[in-house]
């Protein structure tokens, strides 16, 4: 494919040497393969020719299966004006250094009043700003693998309702800071 990339403010790469552009590629098969760059254009402010060379790259994919994070939320239920803790719960099979997503519940019928860490997330600093929920160590804890609560969500009833209770933009990393890949499942809460 093609890639093009430009400023519409004039801003520039800076002199120097190291990565300047990142690709995320979706494998189809397992192997190895080369990856070149060919017809490279590049200019200058003014927009004139600069000379360009590389070098190519390779690529090995395996047939190794990727072991997923799993997340689920719990149910619960209130009555209207009042609150309940339902569970954020995680079974991962390789340590998890820190992980953050969006609550998702229909803002008429429940809203998100605190977010508190558990056992496993022990030494974790939760911060929640909206509905957005982070949990990270500064000492370098991680959650061991395991299964169970990661997080006791306090909710508070706010109009009587059902709404599912569900995990968005969910970013969960492992000690080196890389991406994990997760599954998800929403619970239920309802007020009376």
């Amino acid at each position: 494919g093609m890639v093009v990339g430009f400023s519409l403010t004039g801003a520039t790469i800076d002199p120097g040497d190291g990565a300047f552009i990142t690709f995320d590629l979706v494998a189809t098969n397992s192997g190895s393969e080369s990856i070149c760059f060919e017809d490279i254009v590049l200019s200058d402010p003014s927009g004139s020719a600069m000379s360009a060379n590389s070098s190519c790259g390779s690529l090995v994919v395996t047939e190794e299966p990727v072991d997923p994070v799993v997340l689920n939320v719990g149910d619960g239920s209130s009555v209207i004006g009042g609150s309940v803790d339902i569970a954020v719960n995680m079974d991962n099979l390789d340590p998890v250094a820190g992980f953050q997503f969006n609550l998702s519940i229909d803002p008429s019928i429940a809203s998100l009043v605190s977010a508190e860490a558990t056992d496993r997330t022990a030494g974790f600093q939760i911060s929640t700003g909206g509905n957005t929920i982070l949990g990270f160590s500064l000492t370098g804890a991680t959650i061991a693998p395991g299964d169970g609560p990661i997080l006791v969500l306090s909710l508070s009833g706010d109009q009587a309702g059902d709404a599912s209770v569900c995990l968005d933009g969910i970013v969960i990393s492992d000690p080196t800071g890389q991406a994990m890949v997760s599954e998800d499942s929403c619970g239920s809460f309802s007020v009376e």
